[in-house]
């Protein structure tokens, strides 16, 4: 705004700072340039130096590796001892449920079904009431149910992308092989034929699903699944849900249930096994509901642990109130022993226990 006098006096004062400022810029650049060679020749020396260990440290080197691959290798077996501990506890509860509901509850082991062995069924295919043709249903049924959780394993440690797969059968395989009993029991009755036939339809039923899924996965058409529609996806499980609150009564009471008023009254009767089921799930909400932490599980170990748990907490509390264990079993509070052999026979059940059941030949 000045004279013109005034800025072409002021003119070179201004060049003059552009010109110190650009000549400032190009100090501090270069300063910075000689700091940074500075800093890279220190960092080879260090590095020089490091790389070029005396022989002491040549010497044990070795060792120092050898110490520090084996403790990284202990380490990682510790670490991994809690959850395979886990896992294999909970594969050996679910066993047990699933075992004795693996097979249809009419489809009893004791003489107190209506069709004798080998007889044809009447009536409703899903009307069941036979004796199993060889004893140890149970058992069986346990090991049909460790062997799947174990065969998956196997694949899913040697061919997983998973670092930490679990393996454990799916509860669908237990409404599929109840299907295929209704269907072999009402052409073949409850025989041996029966059985053999159930077991053959049922492995081949498990190939022929495991090559679908391969096929789905290696032609990566796992989008198949969407061209089916939501509701039939949740009606199917749904009725998985619904199929496993029915054998769940059933397996607890030990007698069949359906959706009509004898099955209310089966439930009223039997309400001192049922109380125990609901008293314990009553408490696992409780306790899940006490420990969130804004909406989420603060521990979520804490179902697993408290299912793992539930057996000794009822010993204890059978031992605490003084009921014996014979009274209890009589009482229906215990599965049904997996045990083969027949306390009636004069080499009774010496030397008998439930591995030496579940893996007997003559099952």
């Amino acid at each position: 705004n000045g004279s013109g006098g005034g800025s072409s006096r002021r003119k070179p004062d201004v060049e003059n700072g552009v010109l110190y400022h650009a000549h400032s810029s190009i100090n501090e650049n270069n300063s910075k340039k000689q700091v940074q060679k500075a800093f890279s020749l220190s960092a080879n020396n260090v590095s020089s130096s490091s790389s070029s260990p005396s022989s002491d440290q040549v010497h044990s080197s070795p060792k120092k590796k050898r110490k520090r691959r084996v403790s990284s290798w202990y380490h990682h077996v510790a670490g991994q001892i809690p959850a395979v501990m886990l896992i294999c506890i909970l594969n050996l509860m679910f066993s047990i449920p699933f075992g004795v509901s693996y097979f249809p509850i009419g489809w009893r082991v004791d003489d107190n079904a209506s069709v004798s062995n080998g007889g044809d069924s009447s009536g409703n295919d899903d009307e069941v009431n036979g004796v199993f043709p060889i004893p140890g249903k149970e058992a069986l049924g346990i090991r049909m149910f460790l062997f799947s959780a174990m065969m998956g394993q196997i694949v899913f440690t040697f061919a997983s992308k998973f670092k930490n797969p679990a393996s454990c059968q799916m509860i669908e395989n237990v409404p599929f092989c109840h299907s295929l009993a209704y269907i072999v029991i009402a052409e073949q009755g409850y025989g041996l034929e029966a059985l053999s036939t159930l077991f053959f339809l049922f492995g081949l039923s498990s190939v022929l699903v495991g090559a679908a899924f391969y096929l789905l996965g290696r032609l990566e058409l796992g989008r198949v699944i969407y061209f089916f529609p939501g509701h039939v996806l949740l009606g199917c499980i749904s009725g998985i849900g619904i199929f496993v609150i029915v054998t769940a009564i059933e397996v607890t009471t030990n007698e069949t249930f359906s959706f009509d008023m004898e099955g209310v009254k089966g439930c009223i009767e039997n309400f001192n096994l049922l109380g125990v089921v609901v008293l314990f799930e009553v408490v696992l909400r409780l306790l899940v509901s006490f420990t969130k932490d804004k909406g989420k599980p603060r521990f979520p170990l804490l179902p697993p642990i408290y299912f793992c748990l539930i057996t000794p907490i009822f010993y204890l509390v059978l031992s605490l109130i003084g009921v014996p264990f014979s009274a209890a079993e009589e009482a229906g509070y215990f599965f049904p022993s997996p045990d083969i052999c027949n306390p009636n026979d004069d080499e009774g059940c010496e030397g008998q226990t439930i591995f030496s059941s579940i893996f007997n030949e003559d099952v």
